[in-house]
């Protein structure tokens, strides 16, 4: 099993650590009146942001150097993407207008199975 360097321990450390400032950063803004993301809404997204650059990392070359700074790129790129998808959903779960359409679209189910 390919064991985490020092440095990528690091790495995944301090994306943890911004990760999670971001998520309450954003979860303060909320100036929603209705129920807004806490900072455990946000929680799974920094787990798999973190789980997704390890694993990433994990699985990096031991050659050439410039395919290591590339593949430490993408692993990045690919975790933030993880992380934003996730973000969205929670934010989603607390903006009225999609529970409004969510509310809706369940009407209109329950109407048709009459």
């Amino acid at each position: 099993m390919h064991r985490l360097t020092r440095e990528a321990l690091l790495k995944i450390k301090l994306i943890h650590f911004a990760f999670f400032g971001l998520a309450i950063l954003i979860s303060a803004m909320s100036f929603n009146t209705l129920a807004s993301p806490t900072e455990s809404d946000f929680e799974p997204c920094v787990k798999i942001a973190v789980k997704s650059l390890s694993h990433c990392l994990a699985l990096k070359p031991n050659n050439k150097r410039e395919k290591v700074n590339e593949l430490d790129n993408n692993c990045w790129q690919s975790s933030k993407k993880n992380y934003d998808v996730c973000l969205t959903r929670v934010l989603q779960r607390y903006n009225p207008d999609v529970q409004k359409r969510k509310q809706a679209e369940q009407q209109r189910i329950e109407e048709v199975n009459k």
